[in-house]
């Protein structure tokens, strides 16, 4: 079976919500469920939202998690169907983890980081990009930027029609680049 990298899987992980997002989960494996496409197998469970922490199966169909518990792989198999099987015995298994200060480069960022590359290797499912561009780019960066990306970002707008302009930070120095009716109008 094709290996699957830690890239691969976390980029997987964004389309179920998470790394390993551990949501809202179905109690057992009875009923008609469509096969797995996923097994994550025998890793420490940590999911504080649910009250859970501890040695987990986690079964992952389409976008949805559909169980948490011990399963082996042959009892999955014969009910319902071959599950790609992730080995994380030793591993955290644990919600996608969020990020609340990011810098998001694109066009009009002067300050920033390739957000998927960064947040595909740190668990990291979703970021706050802090206010990178002012409103004159607002509608490039969110277009050319933000849209394409994997990772969920949730982007405030810098008060400043300057926008982030790199380090130690100019755009406030004269406070007369300060644009609220501009920045209010975007938002």
């Amino acid at each position: 079976m094709d290996p699957l990298s830690r890239r691969r899987f976390l980029k997987l992980g964004t389309r179920v919500g998470g790394a390993a997002a551990l949501g809202p989960w179905a109690a057992s494996l009875s009923g008609a469920l469509p096969p797995p496409d996923l097994l994550i197998s025998g890793g420490t469970v940590i999911d504080p939202m649910n009250g859970v922490q501890g040695i987990r199966d986690v079964l992952i169909r389409g976008d949805v998690i559909q169980s948490v518990g011990r399963f082996t792989v042959a009892d999955i198999r014969d009910a319902r169907g071959e599950p790609l099987v992730i080995d994380a015995k030793g591993k955290w298994v644990v919600p996608g983890l969020v990020d609340l200060h990011a810098h998001v480069d694109g066009p009009g960022a002067k300050l920033g980081l390739q957000v998927d590359d960064l947040m595909s290797e740190t668990g990291v499912t979703t970021c706050v990009s802090a206010g990178d561009v002012g409103a004159p780019d607002w509608g490039k960066y969110r277009r050319e930027v933000l849209e394409p990306l994997d990772t969920r970002v949730f982007a405030m707008l810098h008060i400043s029609d300057l926008g982030l302009q790199g380090f130690p930070a100019p755009e406030m120095l004269d406070l007369n680049d300060i644009n609220v009716e501009s920045a209010a109008r975007t938002v």
